[in-house]
C-alpha cells in the first residue's frame, strides 16, 4: 500500500508550479499561491488560486502541520478569473494574520476597475474583513469611484468624481459588521455600501 504524507510548504507549492501549461482560462491551472503563518502555530499555511469553469477561479487553503501542509478547505467558484489580458487575480501579504484576493478587469471597456477582498485569521476561522473597489473612466479621466469597506467594524469610505456636473458623493459612516467566513464568499461579492459605485 502507498504511503501518502503531506507535502511540505516548498515542495507543494514547487508541484503545483510545475504542473503542465495550461491556456490562460484553462481549468486547472495555477493562478496565484502565498503562504504565511496565519493561524500563529508556527507552522506555514498556503492559500491557492486555481482556474475553474466560466471566468471563476476557486480557494484552496492549506494549514501547516509539523509534517507538512494539510488541505483545510476548497470555496469553488469563489474569485472572478477573465480569460483575456488584464483579467487575473492575485493574491497579497498584508499583515502576519491577514492577506488579500485581488481582482481586475483593466484589459478592455471603458471602465476599468481593481477589487480586493482581505481575508483575516480570527478565532480560528478564515474571514472575509475587508472590501475595496477603485474605477475610473478611460474616455473621462475625471471620472473615479472608490469604495473601501471594514466588514470587522462596519466603518466604509465610498468617493465618487464626476466632470458632467453631476454632484460629486463623498460618504464615511458606519453601518452594521458583516464580516463572514471566507467558505461562503462567491464571486461577485460586494458589499451593500459599495453597490452605488455600479449605478
Amino acid at each position: 500500500m502507498a504511503d501518502f504524507r503531506p507535502l511540505p510548504l516548498a515542495a507543494a507549492l514547487a508541484c503545483a508550479l510545475a504542473t503542465p501549461t495550461f491556456a490562460e482560462s484553462e481549468p486547472g491551472r495555477l493562478i496565484a499561491a502565498l503562504s504565511g503563518d496565519w493561524n500563529g502555530d508556527e507552522e506555514p499555511d498556503a492559500i491557492l488560486l486555481i482556474q475553474g469553469m466560466e471566468d471563476q477561479a476557486e480557494i484552496q487553503i492549506f494549514e501547516g502541520e509539523f509534517d507538512g501542509l494539510q488541505p483545510l478547505f476548497t470555496v469553488p467558484g469563489a474569485v472572478y478569473a477573465g480569460s483575456w489580458s488584464g483579467q487575473s487575480p492575485g493574491l497579497n501579504p498584508l499583515t502576519d494574520t491577514s492577506f488579500s484576493i485581488t481582482t481586475e478587469q483593466i484589459g478592455i471597456g471603458r471602465t476599468p476597475w481593481m477589487a480586493q477582498v482581505t481575508v483575516a485569521y480570527r478565532d480560528g476561522i478564515y474571514m472575509v474583513a475587508g472590501y475595496t473597489y477603485d474605477f475610473y473612466d478611460r474616455i473621462d479621466p475625471a471620472h473615479t469611484g472608490s469604495c473601501e469597506v471594514n466588514l470587522l467594524t462596519g466603518d466604509y469610505v465610498v468617493d465618487v468624481q464626476r466632470s458632467d456636473g453631476t454632484p460629486n458623493t463623498s460618504i464615511q459612516a458606519r453601518s452594521q459588521r458583516t464580516a463572514f467566513p471566507l467558505t461562503e464568499l462567491i464571486e461577485g461579492f460586494t458589499p451593500a455600501e459599495c453597490r452605488g459605485l455600479f449605478r
